[in-house]
């Protein structure tokens, strides 16, 4: 992983990435190091676990959120610099950008990185980098999107979401990809560009094909699951 580093703590936390309690002996681990810099990731674990638990419609969610957004203005641009240094150290120099990297970003959840936005090829190429960066949970997969069977990485299983482009004629080109990840609970479909019969026969298929257990389906207008 990009920054200190406690594989016993990481690993606890990969294992079992919607436990709170982990992340939270993790954060102590941090605070206890003792410089400023592991002080302010500890403190920022702490407040994305605090914002987690607590409804959206307390008013202190907010509070909290304004605090992550002080602490990313803070420190967000030291911290993003590790992961890309760190991504270099590996081999994937310049392979890191938001609009046509194999990588194209990541997001925090639990104070750790928990999404990551990728071609899928960086995922079949590089997968113990992708899921390297954190306890990744999420996977938003963004450009081309050719997929002709080749192995995909066991630790998909790690996610809870993976989240495609949806377009019109992309079931069968896509069966395949879609058998290869059918263990990860949720399907996330970007299309706006589809009509209401095209949701629904996505879902039939999806169904049919035994996919994942849960397809949450999102277009400009209509939402099912």
């Amino acid at each position: 992983m990009p920054f200190p580093t406690n594989p016993a703590l990481e690993a606890a936390v990969i294992a079992d990435a919607e436990n709170d309690l982990p992340r939270l002996v993790y954060a102590d681990w941090l605070e206890e190091r003792g410089d400023a810099v592991s002080a302010a990731r500890g403190e920022f674990v702490r407040l994305q676990v605090w914002r987690a638990s607590t409804p959206t419609s307390d008013p202190l969610w907010q509070t909290i959120l304004d605090e992550e957004r002080v602490f990313l203005a803070k420190h967000g641009r030291k911290w993003n610099g590790g992961i890309h240094r760190w991504l270099h150290h590996h081999g994937l120099r310049e392979k890191v950008d938001a609009r046509r990297g194999p990588i194209r970003g990541w997001k925090y959840t639990g104070g750790m990185v928990g999404t990551v936005a990728a071609e899928l090829s960086a995922v079949i190429e590089h997968p113990d980098w992708v899921f390297g960066l954190g306890p990744v949970r999420r996977l938003r997969v963004c450009g081309a999107m050719s997929y002709a069977g080749e192995p995909i990485t066991p630790l998909v299983g790690r996610l809870l979401v993976v989240e495609l482009p949806a377009t019109v004629g992309m079931l069968r080109r896509w069966e395949a990809l879609f058998r290869a990840i059918a263990l990860v609970p949720i399907l996330h479909f970007r299309g706006e560009q589809l009509r209401p019969l095209q949701i629904t026969q996505l879902r039939e298929w999806i169904t049919t094909k035994r996919c994942s257990r849960v397809v949450l389906y999102r277009s400009a207008g209509a939402t099912s699951d």
